[in-house]
């Protein structure tokens, strides 16, 4: 050990390496660390410094070409959910496959065909066991499963509208406290729709 702290010794005191080792009483090699420092400073950056340079550095993030193309809603009656999105709130059908209770229905607004809601039977996943289904129609059953966010610019007039299709209605147009106007009903399967005016 004492020959190599000799060896290094030499290499540092010759210039031969960016730190240099003494030795110091009892074998131990003292470091000095200002050649590192000048290394360092010639090392070009990376563009990686960012990684590690704490909370405070910029995030970068990949930019995707996404859309929110279908959401889900369960329904339990298929007819009547159809009639409501269809009829009530002017819903186009855009799909309606299966029978019986078990249909998937694709609905979405006039116009805006990349903008989607599929109605399909709940708990149909073989992946679900019994007592999560119980607990899905139990939810469902007290409007608490599913909902789902929509925005018009009459919100006034939209309301009047469902109100006089016979919806169920939850709240009336409203000024709430965090800053936006709305309402709120409820489809044949319960599922909360509430309805945002924009400003």
């Amino acid at each position: 050990v004492a020959a190599g702290v000799r060896r290094n010794g030499a290499a540092a005191r010759c210039g031969r390496g960016p730190t240099a080792l003494r030795a110091r009483p009892g074998g131990v090699p003292r470091v000095r660390t200002s050649g590192l420092r000048a290394v360092a400073k010639q090392v070009p950056k990376t563009g990686q410094e960012s990684r590690s340079a704490g909370h405070g550095a910029a995030t970068s993030l990949t930019v995707m070409d996404l859309t929110i193309h279908t959401s889900f809603l369960p329904h339990t009656d298929p007819d009547a959910s159809l009639a409501f999105y269809r009829d009530t709130l002017g819903f186009e059908v855009r799909n309606d496959v299966g029978s019986g209770t078990m249909r998937w229905i694709t609905v979405g607004p006039a116009g805006r065909p990349g903008t989607s809601v599929l109605l399909a039977p709940p708990a149909t996943d073989p992946g679900i066991t019994d007592t999560e289904r119980r607990t899905i129609v139990e939810m469902m059953a007290k409007g608490t499963y599913g909902w789902i966010l929509l925005a018009t610019k009459d919100l006034d007039a939209t309301f009047e509208k469902i109100q006089a299709g016979d919806a169920e209605v939850v709240q009336e147009p409203t000024e709430q406290p965090y800053g936006i106007r709305d309402c709120a009903f409820r489809d044949p399967a319960g599922n909360l729709i509430r309805i945002q005016e924009l400003r």
